[in-house]
């Protein structure tokens, strides 16, 4: 957000849109709302990324998440 041109309104805005989409945001999705998506969407994605993080270990929860059972000699349902 330093040293661009851009209203911190914007710039809020559109981390409020990228936080809150449930598949995440493509720059094409934020262009009609914002304009200038292409500069934004990849500083934004890269100030949400912890520097240290480690890889997932232990027992994880996952919301909003469908993961099909399907046997071994059943055929793929569409969907």
């Amino acid at each position: 957000m330093h040293g661009t041109h851009l209203p911190l309104q914007t710039w809020f805005l559109a981390a409020y849109l990228l936080a809150t989409h449930s598949n995440g945001m493509s720059a094409l999705q934020l262009q009609p709302k914002l304009g200038l998506a292409w500069l934004l969407l990849p500083k934004l994605r890269r100030a949400m990324v912890a520097p240290d993080r480690r890889p997932l270990r232990g027992i994880i929860e996952i919301d909003e998440t469908n993961v099909p059972f399907q046997r071994k000699h059943e055929p793929e349902g569409g969907g």
